[in-house]
């Protein structure tokens, strides 16, 4: 069996999220049968929004498929894979391309609501073998396996190999950790520079009260202008790191103690919650209470995963909590998406 991931070059989030499914669904006694390849399309049609680097707004013939350049020089075409595990509306229609060149043999399954939850495409949603949306997403249909959170792929044993690979590396600093994780502006929101200068204010005031260090890290739909204004912000405070390159995602995720994630990535949210420590999603003072994932997010503060940024000192990383649950769907979808897919 071979199985294709499909997801957009530079999005780490979909990449991690393809790749887990994929292994998952791999059939224990065929496992040394069986290849998976990450492939990342690569396209001339550059458009804007949340995390948009690339777009097929329709189906291509199979002679267009082939056409595509992925990362790395790698071209989709024959043979063709047993499954597609796709990512993200941008590929949706490439996803599609892929099963009609195949003469409808290869499957295909879609995470994220293929699209898109601003409705900016138009696909038959039966054309797709399984879709697993995200709980904001809303779909109903036979061909569908709803998840609470985001899928990861971050085991207790990725993890801790995480967090032993940068031991070295936060030994010298000054305890507990706090990891914030910013996201940015997308379909839904648009994260304004008077946002992101009261997301400063709050960092400042948090690094006032808070014993430790805190490691601030951007993404992509943090912009530039976005960067500067934390930067502007936090800049000065020994104890406060932006963007250090020295500190990358994976360490921050197996060595921080505490988590602040900004309410517009689930999938950070979903990742942070894997470590089992406490995590505060950050509103921008309810500024995105009118998100579409917002009202996942209060479902996950009533179940006690998560708590509200109040943006003062109310927020005591040190005081007593219980240690949070540790929440892995990966198995219990993977098992349902085969299911569905006959494996």
């Amino acid at each position: 069996m071979h199985i294709w991931t499909l997801s957009l070059d530079g999005n780490k989030a979909t990449q991690r999220q393809t790749v887990a499914l994929a292994e998952a669904l791999v059939v224990p006694g065929l496992r040394s049968e069986t290849a998976v390849t990450s492939c990342f399309p690569q396209s001339p049609q550059f458009v804007g929004g949340s995390n948009t680097a690339v777009t097929w707004q329709e189906c291509l013939a199979p002679s267009g498929v082939e056409r595509v350049i992925c990362k790395g020089d790698q071209k989709l075409m024959p043979p063709w894979p047993d499954i597609v595990v796709s990512a993200r509306p941008e590929v949706s229609a490439l996803a599609l391309s892929i099963k009609e060149a195949s003469g409808n043999t290869t499957k295909i399954v879609h995470i994220q609501h293929p699209n898109g939850t601003a409705g900016h495409y138009r696909f038959d949603l039966n054309r797709f073998d399984v879709i697993v949306p995200q709980p904001h997403e809303k779909i109903d249909g036979d061909n569908v396996v709803p998840t609470r959170l985001a899928l990861h792929g971050l085991t207790p044993n990725i993890l801790s190999h995480f967090r032993a690979a940068a031991e070295n590396l936060f030994s010298p600093m000054r305890r507990p950790i706090m990891a914030v994780l910013v996201g940015g502006s997308d379909e839904h929101a648009d994260i304004t520079e008077k946002m992101f200068q009261n997301f400063g204010i709050d960092l400042r005031e948090l690094a006032e009260h808070f014993d430790g260090s805190l490691f601030v890290l951007t993404s992509r739909r943090t912009g530039e202008i976005g960067r500067d204004i934390l930067h502007s912000y936090t800049s000065g405070n020994p104890r406060i790191f932006l963007d250090d390159q020295r500190f990358s995602y994976e360490a921050l995720l197996g060595q921080a103690d505490h988590f602040l994630v900004t309410a517009d990535s689930l999938s950070m949210m979903s990742e942070a919650l894997a470590t089992r420590k406490p995590v505060w999603f950050y509103d921008f003072r309810r500024e995105l209470s009118g998100h579409p994932l917002y009202e996942t997010i209060q479902t996950m503060e009533r179940w006690g995963w998560m708590d509200r940024y109040t943006y003062s000192e109310s927020l005591r990383p040190t005081k007593n909590r219980a240690q949070r649950p540790y929440v892995d769907e990966l198995p219990e979808v993977a098992a349902k998406v085969g299911q569905k897919l006959g494996l």
